[in-house]
């Protein structure tokens, strides 16, 4: 290495001042806001329609229940009803 490159690396260490908790604290800041943003998100969605009818078929990764065709991701409940 050169003495030029020494020297820099020398005088950057010297004048060096760690901000500590600043830096920490500032992390967490970071965090807590992503969390409280991504709880607000999760809030915000509406609750989905409830749909009583028969399921009228299926295919691949949806089912036809009444008129509505429904992706088998969306569903949350299904209860079964005897006659």
């Amino acid at each position: 290495m050169s003495k030029e490159f020494d020297q820099r690396v020398t005088d950057f260490f010297a004048h060096y001042q760690d901000r500590g908790m600043k830096k920490w604290a500032g992390f967490f800041l970071s965090d807590h806001t992503a969390m409280i943003n991504k709880e607000t998100r999760q809030k915000s969605v509406p609750d989905r329609a409830e749909i009583v009818d028969f399921v009228q078929g299926y295919a691949e990764d949806k089912v036809v229940i009444g008129e509505h065709v429904i992706a088998l991701d969306d569903l949350r409940c299904v209860l079964l009803l005897s006659d």
